[in-house]
């Protein structure tokens, strides 16, 4: 199986730096796929080449990739064999979006629930979380609300959201 770029979008060009004339004809994975991960994709393409069946086909993967720059950045690629008469695997067409600042955010998302979960260990006072009801009825377009004993009342989603996906393990 050619491992050569045939088609580089304007979203391509965007995301990793390089233009259609310097991307088409290269070897897609030197470049744009740190070196770092080269030897398992290597690994995995005679498997692909003889059956068209690979772990990262038909599904959304997160992945390194590089940039023209250097620079490595998160990403999510999803991936489909094109497949010949014969049912064999001719190429592979993939789309890639960088991720990194939705990374970041829910980074920074599971730090402030940390924060909050320590203040919430460390603090003498009661604290309680009312849920959509209590937001609804106070015309808060919240989904939770955390009211300390002093009577003050705190909305915070992205603690709340955190402390839902806590639940549920």
């Amino acid at each position: 199986l050619d491992r050569r770029i045939f088609i580089w979008s304007r979203a391509a060009e965007r995301i990793f730096g390089y233009t259609q004339q310097e991307a088409l004809g290269r070897d897609l994975h030197n470049l744009l796929v740190p070196p770092r991960y080269h030897e398992a994709y290597l690994k995995a393409m005679p498997d692909f080449g003889q059956t068209g069946l690979g772990n990262a086909l038909g599904r959304t993967l997160e992945m390194k990739g590089l940039r023209k720059d250097g620079s490595v950045f998160e990403g999510e690629v999803t991936n489909a064999a094109i497949l010949g008469a014969d049912g064999k695997p001719r190429a592979v067409i993939g789309i890639t979006r960088d991720i990194t600042d939705r990374k970041k955010a829910e980074a920074a998302t599971r730090e402030v629930a940390e924060l909050y979960r320590a203040f919430l260990q460390a603090s003498p006072d009661a604290v309680g979380i009312a849920e959509r009801g209590l937001a609804a009825a106070k015309g808060i377009g919240a989904d939770y609300l955390i009211l300390d004993t002093a009577g003050r009342l705190h909305i915070d989603e992205p603690l709340m959201e955190e402390l839902a996906r806590m639940k549920e393990r």
